[in-house]
């Protein structure tokens, strides 16, 4: 007995921890395209850190990065085929970033799936972000037409 206990608790020590990414993406009506990741660590999700990228037309991306003390809130979950995200941070504790999103998880170039005519949108998902440095907190972009990817590296 006391063998098997500690195989089996060599067996924990020495797995590798877990780690997950998730995307989500949206397009204004003026077609600025936001990108909002995040990275965990660990088999309980907690987010380690966020980036937001902001491409409008005719003008240079911009990103800023979200530390881990400014995501007050998150959750990921889900398979090859559908997922759930939610997020909630606040870059320097004041610029807002929000996601809501369940449904397909999708794959392959994000950018190009959203601006697909023949995909289906998928209703009562939104996502907000604040517009970057630079702005002030309340310059803020809104979507209700979001995708998402979210994948496991264990």
């Amino acid at each position: 007995m006391k063998l098997k206990l500690f195989i089996l608790m060599s067996a924990v020590m020495m797995t590798s921890k877990g780690f997950a990414y998730t995307a989500c993406v949206g397009e204004t009506y003026q077609g600025k395209i936001v990108i909002v990741e995040i990275t965990t660590e660990g088999t309980t999700g907690k987010a380690q850190s966020g980036t937001v990228t902001v491409a409008e037309k005719g003008v240079e991306k911009v990103s800023y990065k979200l530390q881990q003390n400014e995501i007050v809130q998150y959750f990921e979950g889900g398979d090859t085929n559908n997922t759930m995200v939610g997020l909630a941070a606040y870059q320097a504790m004041n610029n807002p970033v929000w996601i809501m999103y369940k449904g397909i998880n999708y794959h392959g170039d994000l950018v190009a799936t959203l601006r697909d005519p023949a995909r289906v949108k998928q209703p009562g998902n939104e996502m907000r972000v604040w517009r970057g440095p630079g702005f002030p907190a309340d310059q803020q972009s809104q979507f209700t037409d979001v995708i998402c990817n979210f994948s496991l590296d264990q």
